[in-house]
């Protein structure tokens, strides 16, 4: 560890750092400034472990899990259905493993990374926030870009026509707040909690907003800062403002509740009668990737070919009203993306990496009466990206991708401290 201490007087760490300081930025501003930036930050690791060779040893294990499951990628490309398309996704995610290394490398050297990590991320939700409420009460957001009113009133904020806003705020609404330990402000952060849950409600991101709602859920349970009667307390506040917001805003009530009842089959409008979820959009995605797999079952259709194979006319066969609109870039789901386009090996490597994490978390509620605030946010994080029975974006892309790559050096660096006490 001393070793790698005296790398932050390194050149090319400095880079790293300040890089990947300024990548919420880079997510907002878009794929293309985002992989530039990750192109950067891979070239200046890489040559720190040229010029440094007891990083590599120091880090020989991610090294070896990154070249076992380099193996099994390689035969999934010699194997898949667009070999060109499921190399540029592998290059991708050789991208995203560098990063996530390297953050473990920032925590490693600098002690005060996480919090200054945090702390920005935190200023960026609080522009976003600002920027996608100016938005929902003007029309347009600071930058001009205007509300659409494709499904319901959506908002996007910052990100122009991509409408994520949601999804953005939600993943990284946890990780934000890492920095304020003072128990003392534990109203700051329920009120930072309530008014970002609102304007995930206001975005029309309907999977954002449940999962976010969940995770605030999580919060109230084992956050040892309230006792049980200000818990419940404060979810029958949540309730409250969740039956007010829809009681005063017919948009929202019909887009959150009458629009995805009618999908699922619990009630029916007037143009297609869906008899249940499968008969959603969603569930045509699912349906066809499970029947991709069926296909191909042990190394998949490879790496981001769900968009290529799902146009197969034998998958018009799916029992799905919504058959004909299977197709998408991914099937909506990480557990069904990789399940379809590496097979059981790739299924088996993810699911394996899931349990044990999920495992190791349960280890520390159980032996732990009361989680200190880092292990109970990493915890609600993880649990609002890995929950199999959400839709997601893809995990092999560049936007999306990058969420999960962003929380698992929090996570391994909380575990490997946990191991050390």
């Amino acid at each position: 560890m001393l070793e790698l201490k005296a790398l932050k007087k390194s050149y090319f760490y400095i880079i790293i750092e300040f890089l990947i300081y300024f990548i919420p930025v880079a997510i907002i501003l878009g794929n293309s400034v985002l992989n530039l930036l990750n192109l950067i930050i891979v070239i200046n690791f890489i040559i720190i472990i040229i010029k440094n060779k007891n990083v590599l040893i120091y880090y020989k294990k991610f090294a070896q899990i990154f070249f076992l499951i380099s193996i099994f990628f390689f035969i999934n490309i010699l194997l898949s259905e667009d070999k060109s398309r499921s190399l540029v996704s592998f290059i991708g995610f050789f991208g995203h493993y560098i990063i996530m290394t390297s953050i473990i490398l920032c925590i490693d050297v600098n002690f005060s990374f996480r919090k200054n990590f945090s702390k920005i991320i935190f200023l960026v939700l609080i522009f976003v926030g600002i920027d996608t409420l100016y938005q929902y009460l003007s029309g347009s957001d600071i930058f001009g870009h205007e509300i659409s009113y494709g499904h319901g009133k959506r908002l996007s904020g910052p990100f122009g026509d991509e409408y994520v806003v949601g999804s953005f705020i939600s993943k990284l609404f946890f990780i934000s707040i890492l920095f304020i330990e003072n128990k003392k402000l534990k109203y700051l952060k329920l009120f930072l909690v309530f008014s970002f849950f609102l304007i995930v409600i206001l975005s029309n991101e309907r999977a954002a907003s449940l999962m976010f709602f969940f995770s605030i859920v999580i919060y109230f349970v084992l956050n040892n800062e309230f006792s049980i009667k200000e818990k419940l307390a404060k979810f029958l506040t949540l309730t409250v403002i969740i039956f007010t917001i829809f009681s005063f805003n017919k948009q929202l009530k019909d887009h959150f509740i009458k629009r995805t009842f009618d999908q699922i089959g619990i009630t029916q409008n007037n143009t297609k009668i869906h008899n249940n979820f499968w008969d959603s959009q969603w569930g045509a995605h699912f349906l066809t990737s499970i029947e991709i797999y069926k296909d191909y079952p042990i190394i998949g259709s490879g790496l981001r070919t769900f968009r290529i194979v799902c146009s197969d006319p034998k998958y018009n066969n799916i029992d799905s009203l919504e058959f004909e609109v299977r197709c998408n870039t991914h099937p909506h789901n990480i557990y069904l993306e990789i399940l379809s386009e590496t097979g059981t090996i790739g299924f088996i490597i993810f699911i394996s990496f899931v349990i044990f994490i999920t495992f190791k978390f349960i280890i520390i509620i159980i032996r732990k009466t009361n989680l200190n605030n880092e292990e109970l946010y990493l915890f609600i994080t993880f649990f609002l990206l890995f929950n199999p029975l959400q839709t997601t974006g893809a995990f092999f892309s560049t936007w999306n991708g990058m969420f999960y790559w962003f929380l698992l050096p929090f996570i391994i660096n909380l575990f490997k401290r946990t191991n050390q006490e």
